[in-house]
């Protein structure tokens, strides 16, 4: 089955993709700007667009959203930064747009501009956990967006994201369970991708540095019981972040920016967490990363050389080199180790 994998388009989050076993996995790259001027947001999306050319082949199945983005943003010319996609499209790349109901108009009419000149692109409409929590009240809603967008192409699909879970997992279920029966007497065959994460915006919520931690792995649990639904017409799919928090942000400065070393180690129903101190102000800076990895490597039940992830984490760990690597490259290796895991396991 299918595995929507939701990522931020900084290069470490991007750098995953080109690592990882492809097939079942699709990416959506929620592109985040972590800029203040309008030049620099669309020279990091040109990048970003660049990127993908570069390293993905246009079979390649992925989605771009703005959910992360100022929506009053506007290049040049009033240009909507969601227009850059255009020349994707027009060379034959397999990308899916997300529209939603939190769409403002010309976001909105960006898709539809899409949608009417290219063939069969894949779209699907992203909800909050908010929006369903009510489901009858905005099923209406839903049913027109669906029913415009569906004049246009057959790959409609819906995405439920529940952001950072609270811990109150039997709540969602029920609330998502609810939604599902109210969605299925629409009749409309189309895949429900349910996703969220652990992983909270401020890491230090849950592990200080120098230290190490357990937590659970929340949207396991709640995909154990959300693959138990009953559908006769929709299909529901997992989803996660991976090991970054949907809350990520990244900051525009002009100064050096404190970098803790950090490295997330991916099981079945929790997540291995530790840090180590800030590079600037510890004796062995980003050495750290070497002495944190050897403690990784030693976990119960860690999965020797199982794929790109593992085998960076070792490499490093590896007394006889000086390696560190930095925090680019360990977030990718970390991100690798969890998506080549976890889709095995659902």
């Amino acid at each position: 089955m299918n595995y929507f994998l939701f990522l931020k388009s900084k290069q470490g989050d991007f750098n995953s993709t080109r690592h990882m076993e492809k097939e079942g996995v699709v990416p959506v790259f929620d592109f985040i700007s972590g800029e203040k001027t309008t030049i620099k947001i669309e020279t990091k999306q040109d990048k970003f667009i660049g990127n993908i050319k570069k390293h993905h082949s246009k079979e390649f199945l992925f989605y771009i959203d703005h959910y992360d983005m100022d929506p009053d943003v506007r290049y040049s010319s009033n240009v909507h930064p969601y227009s850059k996609y255009n020349d994707l499209l027009s060379l034959g790349y397999n990308l899916g747009l997300i529209t939603g109901l939190d769409r403002d108009s010309d976001y909105k009419n960006e898709v539809l501009c899409y949608l009417k000149s290219y063939k069969e692109v894949p779209v699907a409409i992203r909800l909050g956990f908010d929006d369903i929590v009510a489901p009858r009240l905005i099923m209406p809603k839903i049913k027109n967006l669906y029913k415009e967008l569906v004049s246009y192409t057959s790959k409609v699909d819906l995405i439920i994201d529940c952001r950072v879970f609270d811990g109150e997992i039997d709540r969602y279920f029920q609330k998502i369970n609810r939604f599902v029966e109210e969605f299925e007497k629409l009749t409309i065959d189309c895949l429900i991708v349910v996703t969220g994460s652990s992983i909270p915006e401020k890491i230090n919520d849950v592990v200080r540095t120098g230290k190490q931690v357990y937590i659970s792995r929340d949207e396991r649990e709640l995909w154990e019981q959300i693959k138990m639904i009953k559908t006769d017409y929709s299909s529901l799919v997992y989803g996660d972040y991976g090991v970054v928090s949907p809350d990520f942000e990244e900051l525009d400065t002009d100064g050096p920016i404190p970098i803790v070393p950090k490295i997330t180690y991916t099981f079945l129903d929790k997540y291995y967490l530790t840090r180590g101190y800030k590079t600037n102000t510890h004796k062995d800076g980003h050495g750290q990363y070497k002495t944190l990895a050897q403690v990784v490597a030693k976990l119960r039940n860690y999965r020797t050389s199982y794929s790109f992830g593992e085998e960076y984490i070792e490499n490093i760990a590896d007394k006889t080199n000086d390696k560190k690597g930095n925090p680019t490259t360990w977030i990718t290796a970390t991100m690798v180790q969890h998506i080549d895991y976890v889709k095995t396991t659902l």
